[in-house]
């Protein structure tokens, strides 16, 4: 770090060599840097956070008048610890949502997971398209906008 990285309380923006007491705000507010770009381009700590120590005193204070350390605290009995059994059951109504999606899935030699496609006739004029599930509807596939049209104006002249 430079000679001149703290002075009287604040730190130097390494990109305009202003002081702010959190760089890495200005740094997007201004620069349009982001944290992560902020501190790769200059070679600091990933992890650790760029303020003065006036302003973490303050944060801490607020922490602990603003109730939020009492409320992490009851949280912990909550949280999710590594080789815990979970007690989470699925609802009745994902469950069927994952029967139908798992339905439509399948592992042909290894290969990622995929979504089978179907194989369907246009209405209109008997090309075959190849389409996923989800889109399929009974006697409304077509091949393109002008089969659509075709098939649309034939019901309609019926109609009449």
């Amino acid at each position: 770090m430079p000679e001149d990285y703290i002075k009287d309380g604040k730190i130097k923006c390494l990109v305009c060599s202003k002081y702010f007491v959190r760089p890495i705000s200005h740094a997007w507010q201004v620069h349009g840097l982001q944290a992560r770009e902020y501190k790769e381009k200059y070679g600091l700590d990933l992890k650790k956070g760029i303020a003065t120590e006036e302003y973490k005193e303050v944060m801490r204070q607020h922490v602990q008048t603003n109730g939020t350390l009492k409320n992490l605290k009851k949280g912990a009995v909550y949280r999710f610890k590594k080789g815990q059994d979970t007690n989470y059951t699925r609802s009745k109504q994902t469950k069927e949502r994952l029967k139908v999606h798992f339905a439509r899935v399948r592992s042909i030699e290894g290969r990622t997971i995929t979504i089978q496609k179907i194989t369907v006739a246009c209405a209109e004029c008997g090309t075959l398209k190849v389409i996923y599930p989800r889109y399929y509807k009974k006697d409304n596939n077509f091949c393109g906008v002008v089969c659509r049209n075709i098939s649309n104006n034939k019901k309609r002249h019926e109609k009449n």
